[in-house]
């Protein structure tokens, strides 16, 4: 009883919630090269994020791989794929982007997956491996514990004519984990998805008609479950994120059969038994069907798609609230190092500090007795906002005992310390 009052409370309080953001238009931060069904990988300790792929103005398929630099405000291209891709799965493992699907027919390597180093611009993107599994289109996916998880989409025409719905497949050893289900033409397509703790949530798609379904894949225990509810709107073809500071999902634009694209945002609040709480959030500024989305500290980024007119979207919009997050090209008025999240944590934590100008840095981890447990940055960084992720090891890559760390951050004009706890 106790749970379900708290239930109708959160309920009753959504809209509130809802008010308190909008979308704003990033002037100036127009995509020079615009796409639609691309896929986008952020990498925190260059504020930078790269674009991969998709489909540009003339419905061409493009093999770009495009980088936005957010503290000088340019795009440029930096490399290609090999081949060109649309509507397919892109991870960043290690320092490498993992990308694979979304292929034509026409394609002479329908299978592959590739790999690019972002890390040593300019460089050419390698074959990572070859599966029957990676030759679809219309998936989505994640990286887990050097686990690759694969779910859903299509075979690509004149490739394998039925594939796994879910498919875990070990990076390490570049083979198959695990299978779940199976897909086919006959399954749905354009689901979008986020991975929380050891969650999948697949949301949406389309198959005879634009979807409403909300599904659950629990990767500890590899069981799939249809949940009890449904989103606002069906829709398929949009993008879903999890933004760690809010802790809150969203579902943003897409496509149904009323709607060539849609500008409606549902924001999702994740229970601890699992299920989902679901409403209707701020809308975007542009409809937008296959878009692309960021999450950059507590705000998202989003770009790229098409509107209901099918003309590409080359507009920037970020979540801000009425006061006014402050803007992603400000640059931060102090050095500062900001609390760790999660706090306390498992199995890793994010980090992030601010440089008010460009400055020498020392980001390391100690021990409650004062002993060096590990260096997680160190060099010359330019003004700006950079996250660092810590995976609870030391400096010999050995798994630290739980207890209390402290996280030191050390530049030309600040020395600042923040706790952090460490559960097992």
């Amino acid at each position: 009883m106790k749970n379900n009052i708290l239930i109708i409370m959160f309920l009753l309080t959504m809209p509130l919630i809802a008010q308190n953001y909008e979308w704003q238009v990033l002037v100036g931060w127009d995509m020079e090269y615009p796409v639609s069904g691309g896929q986008v990988v952020y990498d925190s300790t260059s504020s930078k994020f790269y674009v991969l792929g998709g489909e540009d103005a003339s419905k061409e398929v493009v093999d770009w791989i495009q980088e936005y630099n957010i503290l000088d405000g340019k795009w440029k291209i930096v490399g290609k794929m090999m081949q060109p891709r649309y509507l397919f799965v892109a991870n960043m493992w290690k320092s490498q982007i993992l990308y694979f699907g979304g292929v034509s027919e026409l394609s002479e390597n329908k299978n592959v997956m590739e790999t690019w180093n972002l890390k040593t611009i300019p460089s050419e993107p390698v074959v990572f491996d070859t599966q029957d599994n990676f030759a679809r289109a219309f998936s989505t996916g994640y990286i887990k514990n050097n686990l690759l998880y694969i779910i859903g989409g299509e075979p690509i025409p004149s490739g394998p004519s039925e594939l796994p719905y879910i498919v875990g497949y070990d990076l390490n050893n570049k083979s198959i984990s695990f299978t779940y289900g199976t897909t086919s033409q006959n399954q749905p397509k354009q689901q979008m998805s986020i991975l929380l703790n050891n969650n999948i949530y697949i949301f949406g798609g389309i198959l005879n008609g634009a979807l409403s379904s909300i599904s659950k894949f629990d990767i500890s225990k590899n069981v799939f479950e249809v949940l009890s509810q449904k989103l606002l709107t069906p829709r398929a073809g949009g993008v879903a994120i999890y933004n760690p500071i809010l802790k809150r999902g969203f579902i943003i634009g897409g496509f149904n059969e009323t709607d060539k694209a849609l500008n409606s945002v549902e924001a999702i609040d994740f229970l601890s038994d699992g299920k989902v709480l679901i409403y209707p959030f701020a809308s975007l500024k542009y409809a937008r069907r296959n878009p692309m989305a960021i999450n950059y500290g507590n705000t998202i980024v989003v770009f790229g798609g098409r509107d209901e007119n099918g003309n590409i979207v080359p507009y920037l919009e970020k979540l801000v609230t009425p006061t006014g997050m402050s803007d992603l090209n400000e640059i931060p008025i102090n050095d500062n190092l900001l609390q760790n999240y999660p706090n306390p944590f498992n199995l890793s934590t994010k980090i992030i500090f601010e440089l008010s100008r460009n400055s020498n840095v020392s980001l390391d981890i100690f021990s409650l007795l004062g002993e060096h447990v590990l260096t997680l940055k160190k060099g010359y960084f330019n003004a700006g906002r950079y996250e660092v992720d810590w995976n609870g090891k030391d400096k010999f890559g050995n798994i630290v005992p739980a207890g209390v760390y402290f996280v030191q951050l050390k530049t030309d004009r600040l020395i600042q310390t923040r706790k952090m706890v460490l559960l097992k």
